[in-house]
């Protein structure tokens, strides 16, 4: 059960998303990752109980998550205490929160901009800002305010008397001076700072086992889809309608509910890598150029090389990256054929052409049924699609449908959520 998760567990999940999140920015990495340091480092400093402490850590690493599914543009993401960027913290906040075992750590995420002299009225719901979350305000301004190019020597000075000048009205008092202290120490700096990464992996004891609770695999691997679709209009609710079409077909083909739920995920999934390639090549609706085209290729097996990493996912990892792999031979990124093809990544593919040719983008409508699976038959003719599951979508043609436009109307709701919360935070 989703209770028994150990927090080493939970640490995992979380440097997984931030390793899923370097593969968009790596200076937002490495900003999460210095936030986490030093917001641990003030919580130790103030002997917190260990579970808030946990919570800093899990915060920090996670806390400007919503920039990457709400429009803001990274490079507006340094510290500007009279114009915090609130709502990409509300954005995670919303990503973050349907994940049991991160959903207190989502709450410090979504006030982390949120100034200790402001009173309760900031607050979405007028509830008392979480004393916790002001940590991660302070850690967050001086992460911004450091640069790795220059001497760290040379900064430390400059930093501190910008945090003493807002001790009591923008940083509880208690955690300046707990800061302070802290920085007069090279050591501080040292491993907090030029070894960020190493400090951060520090922090957690090593998990005996990556084996988590489908419930929790699911609810991350749709945060996943989430981070995944909605960088883009063109692909905002493609891998929702992938996985409910993967799904369903798998329930067709005899597999066991458990099977069921990993085609499940494998479909949320199937497009990691794309994190990887630029918006501009992904709204390309024709055209690519040969450079553009290798790129965006490269995605099936970027999926491939993070996912087989995770224990206990090998098989999503599989079904997952061999979606683009063809009967005949001609797919990616491996140029298997049909037995070296497990049946798995054969619904997936079917799902993925179908759920592509069904939805609506903002270039063209969606296909109706008939004419989507007509196509399909064609790249069953062609050599590309397996003619059992492509039979199986056509007998059950009406119910697949229906579960697909209704899970990605939900999913385009939240799209339009996040989407709007994002556009407050680029006219603030």
């Amino acid at each position: 059960m989703v209770d028994r998760v150990t927090r080493a567990q939970v640490f995992g999940l979380a440097r997984c998303l931030c390793d899923t999140v370097g593969l968009v920015s790596s200076k937002l990495v490495e900003h999460n990752t210095l936030v986490a340091n030093i917001a641990t480092e003030i919580a130790n400093a103030l002997d917190l109980p260990s579970d808030r402490r946990h919570n800093v850590l899990l915060a920090g690493m996670m806390h400007d998550i919503g920039a990457l599914s709400s429009n803001v543009r990274l490079t507006d993401l340094s510290f500007d205490v009279h114009q915090p960027l609130q709502a990409h913290a509300e954005v995670g906040y919303q990503l973050l929160t349907p994940i049991q075992p991160l959903s207190e750590a989502a709450v410090l995420v979504r006030y982390h901009h949120h100034c200790w002299g402001e009173t309760t009225r900031s607050t979405p719901q007028g509830e008392r800002l979480p004393a916790d979350g002001h940590i991660l305000h302070l850690a967050d301004a001086v992460a911004s305010q450091v640069d790795t190019e220059l001497e760290l020597s040379q900064q430390v000075r400059t930093i501190c008397q910008r945090v003493r000048d807002g001790a009591g009205h923008l940083f509880a008092p208690e955690h300046v001076e707990a800061f302070v202290q802290l920085a007069q120490s090279r050591q501080f700096w040292d491993q907090n700072v030029v070894e960020s990464a190493t400090a951060l992996a520090r922090r957690s004891p090593p998990c005996p086992t990556t084996v988590i609770d489908r419930e929790l695999s699911i609810a991350l691997a749709r945060v996943f889809s989430q981070i995944i679709d909605f960088r883009s209009n063109y692909t905002a609710t493609h891998g929702v309608g992938v996985a409910s079409t993967a799904e369903m077909l798998a329930q067709l083909a005899g597999f066991a509910s458990q099977a069921c739920a990993d085609m499940r995920i494998a479909g949320y999934l199937h497009d990691l890598g794309k994190l990887a390639v630029p918006t501009g090549v992904l709204e390309k609706p024709s055209g690519l150029t040969d450079q553009e085209f290798k790129l965006m290729r490269s995605h099936a097996y970027l999926s491939y090389r993070i996912l087989s990493t995770v224990r206990g996912f090998e098989q999503i990892a599989t079904w997952a990256a061999y979606h683009h792999e063809r009967l005949d031979g001609r797919g990616y990124p491996f140029g298997l054929r049909a037995r070296e093809i497990p049946l798995g990544s054969r619904i997936l593919s079917v799902a993925d052409v179908y759920t592509a040719l069904a939805e609506d983008r903002p270039y063209r409508e969606g296909l109706p049924p008939g004419q989507a699976i007509h196509l399909l038959w064609e790249m069953v003719a062609g050599g590309a699609l397996d003619s059992d599951i492509v039979g199986l979508l056509e007998t059950a043609a009406d119910d697949i449908e229906y579960v697909r436009i209704q899970s990605q109307r939900q999913a385009a709701a939240q799209f339009a959520r996040l989407r709007a919360l994002g556009a407050l935070a680029n006219k603030v």
